[in-house]
């Protein structure tokens, strides 16, 4: 409300051109990136962690969708039913499974043991490994929100960029026992013990005692006594994923809340007449990441045929500028990313002055929302600035995972690679202007000379 005996205070820009530089615009990352930092402390401490389908992730769904639509043509929340047990809840199953494929084998019921065997192997490894999880699952399931905006072109709609990230938190690991202890000792038991299962199985079709309940040969009864002396060790398996959750800031809500600056940064340009002509911007963030990729799953499948040329930029772990990397394996290392497109931004990046890598995810390090959009068939690749090999160092999925572990000129730097990634893809309305990469004691991101 204003008084009519006050003047009405003009909405700063927080791109405004200092005078006597008319002709030239500086557009600093480190506005864009106090920003984001300002966001993601405020939504921080509106929701705290956010477990995937919670009311925390959903409140968090809300408030970038009202952030996005100021800075949009179009902000909308869509919701799905999906499991967020199920993807460590494959993991309790496997260990609860061990106990009872060994006392069917000591009977030699090995077909029954063996079936068993597959059938949870089959579930670890659709959910866990390859994180393709069906709707149709015994997991219990819950409603998780995704956010998107679109930011159209102003003439004929040609091509797409999507930015994407994640506002889910993840479990915290109880890390008083090793990964090696925890998962992969484990991991090897159950291989052992499917050989021995099959062993098993292939006897009893020699023997014809399929269906017969008697003791198994000895040296499999041998086998079998050592599997259940040793099967103390799914306890830590069963125990790995605990019910608390990390704060989740650098992983991933600051890549959020980057998106929504990008918005903010683009639509401002749209405004004043130097929109994209025939590129279409899209900021998504999903839920359900952190428990095997559920939202951005649904929403490229939902969205993938209405999509014309899109290349998709995925944002995670933004934590330090010193572990720029583009990767070109995700899922595990299953899943090959767009070697093309991170090329060509790795060529932008030392263009720009910065140092990154191009890497890939390993075998149980594992995946990000990129998957999704490469299983479409897009061109994707994922940006992350830490090491994705879990240690002691990292942040991600404990509970030092909080605002003040994030370096602000990392933000600054992520910024201004995402803006020259759109400048370097999309024609603009901007006249005859020469667009230069600089890097400053100010951190420009561009300087437009006429």
């Amino acid at each position: 409300m204003f008084w009519p005996f006050k003047k009405k205070k003009e909405k700063k820009d927080i791109f405004e051109v200092k005078k006597g530089n008319e002709n030239l615009e500086t557009l600093k990352a480190s506005r864009l990136a106090d920003k984001a930092f300002e966001l993601a402390n405020n939504i921080f401490e509106q929701t705290g962690a956010r477990r995937a389908g919670d009311e925390s992730s959903k409140k968090c769904a809300r408030i970038l969708h009202e952030e996005l639509k100021k800075y949009s043509d179009d902000s909308l929340i869509t919701s799905f039913r999906s499991s967020e047990s199920s993807y460590y809840g494959s993991l309790k199953l496997l260990a609860l499974s061990a106990p009872v494929i060994i006392l069917l084998s000591y009977f030699s019921l090995t077909i029954f043991a063996l079936s068993l065997f597959c059938f949870i192997s089959f579930i670890f490894l659709w959910e866990f490994i390859y994180c393709k999880g069906s709707d149709k699952t015994f997991f219990p399931k819950c409603d998780m929100t995704n956010v998107h905006a679109t930011i159209e072109p102003s003439e004929s709609y040609e091509n797409t960029i999507i930015f994407t990230s994640h506002h889910d938190s993840a479990p915290l690991f109880n890390r008083e026992k090793s990964l090696l202890v925890a998962l992969y000792i484990p991991l090897i038991h159950w291989l052992f013990l499917g050989v021995i299962c099959l062993v098993g199985f292939i006897t009893d079709i020699f023997t014809l005692g399929l269906f017969k309940i008697s003791l198994p040969p000895i040296f499999v009864l041998v086998l079998l006594s050592i599997m259940a002396i040793t099967s103390f060790v799914y306890i830590n398996l069963y125990k790995l994923v605990s019910k608390e959750y990390s704060p989740g800031v650098g992983d991933n809500l600051m890549s959020s809340c980057v998106l929504e600056e990008l918005a903010r940064y683009f639509h401002w340009k749209k405004e004043r007449g130097e929109g994209l002509k025939n590129t279409k911007l899209i900021f998504a963030s999903f839920d359900g990441e952190e428990c095997g990729l559920k939202g951005s799953r649904w929403w490229f499948e939902h969205h993938k045929e209405q999509l014309i040329k899109p290349i998709v930029i995925n944002l995670d772990c933004l934590y330090d500028s010193s572990e720029l990397t583009i990767l070109t394996k995700d899922n595990n290392g299953l899943v090959k990313l767009s070697s093309s497109l991170a090329s060509d931004i790795a060529a932008l990046c030392e263009k720009m002055g910065y140092k990154v890598k191009m890497g890939g995810m390993e075998m149980f390090c594992g995946s990000t929302d990129a998957t999704s959009a490469a299983r479409c068939g897009f061109d994707a690749i994922s940006i992350v600035c830490t090491n994705m090999t879990p240690s002691d160092k990292s942040y991600y999925h404990t509970l030092e995972d909080t605002i003040d572990k994030i370096d602000k000129a990392t933000i600054e730097e992520v910024i201004s690679i995402c803006i020259k990634i759109v400048e370097n893809n999309s024609v603009s309305n901007t006249p005859k202007k020469e667009i230069l990469a600089l890097q400053d004691s100010d951190r420009k991101l561009a300087v437009m000379k006429r």
